[in-house]
């Protein structure tokens, strides 16, 4: 039995998932048994290690989510595209966006350590300037899609195209408090 898988590992095993079956063009349909797919591609994506009951329920979620509203993930992502279109982007690129996407709608992570982490798997498979595009997309689509977890207003691109969730930059520090 091999090492056991991070969080940050199982995201990035859904991607994975989700980039082969966009070769099927989704003809290989998620389901919740057997761990998302009929044909054990989870179990080979693991490459010898092991996940916890809690790591393969992350990973189903985010499979049967994009499985079950494919289509509301993608509306969510192709306003953003500005010139591409879904069809044109690579499949990289369009996994991660996935993946992100439906991690939202699930809404128990929080935004900011979704695109954080997104934004380090499209570095890590895709081209070189895949982590700025990928992240300008995702704060586009949480500028629009107020959630629970993060205010729109606390997310902020750097020059390097990472994402932080910090103060508002419009707000000032607080005052100190002054003494009678």
């Amino acid at each position: 039995m091999g090492q056991a898988i991070s969080r940050s590992e199982a995201r990035e095993i859904a991607v994975r998932v989700i980039f082969a079956d966009g070769f099927d063009n989704g003809a290989a349909k998620f389901n919740a048994a057997g761990c998302g797919l009929d044909d054990g591609v989870i179990e080979l994506a693991l490459d010898g290690k092991t996940a916890t009951a809690k790591e393969l329920e992350f990973i189903n979620k985010i499979l049967l989510t994009v499985s079950d509203r494919l289509n509301e993930i993608d509306k969510l992502i192709e306003p953003h595209l500005k010139g591409w279109t879904l069809d044109r982007l690579s499949k990289t690129d369009l996994a991660v966006l996935r993946t992100a996407a439906a991690e939202m709608l699930i809404g128990e992570t929080a935004r900011p350590v979704i695109i954080n982490e997104c934004v380090a798997i499209s570095k890590k498979y895709g081209t070189e300037n895949a982590g700025n595009f990928i992240n300008g997309i995702l704060v586009q689509i949480i500028a629009e899609q107020p959630s629970r977890k993060t205010a729109p207003q606390n997310i902020q691109t750097h020059p390097t195209g990472e994402l932080s969730a910090g103060q508002n930059p419009k707000k000032t520090a607080p005052r100190s408090r002054q003494t009678k």
